[in-house]
């Protein structure tokens, strides 16, 4: 005697129905609605992280630049170094050293090169 229960005849329509409406909620989800995966959104903090630490520090590496002794000289070094390597030239003239961390955050020291870059205009 057989025993298997029969299935109704619509249910496989249902179950690709089902199928094919969970992936296009995920597709939607992802690309539309801002559902992002937990290492994606670790990351997305990490980067707004950094970036706030050098909104905060790099006014310090200003402010020490500026009350450098041979801040005239060195900002006409800083002029003529490339772009890439200006802000291996702001570490290295300890500008971006924030008192009390033993070494300079590089991202500090590219954002001070930067803005010092933009408003170069030597002091009188």
């Amino acid at each position: 005697m057989n025993v298997i229960p029969r299935l109704p005849e619509n249910t496989k329509p249902v179950f690709w129905s089902f199928v094919i409406g969970g992936i296009v909620t995920m597709f939607l989800g992802f690309n539309f609605f801002g559902w992002m995966l937990e290492s994606t959104a670790k990351q997305m903090a990490s980067e707004q992280s950094m970036a706030q630490v050098v909104k905060a520090l790099f006014p310090i590496c200003l402010e020490q630049a500026k009350r450098d002794p041979k801040y005239k000289e060195q900002l006409v070094a800083l002029e003529k170094e490339s772009s890439w390597s200006r802000g291996a030239f702001v570490e290295k003239t300890g500008w971006a050293n924030v008192p009390g961390i033993e070494k300079p955050y590089s991202g500090v020291a590219d954002a001070c090169a930067e803005q010092l870059s933009k408003s170069f205009t030597l002091p009188k």
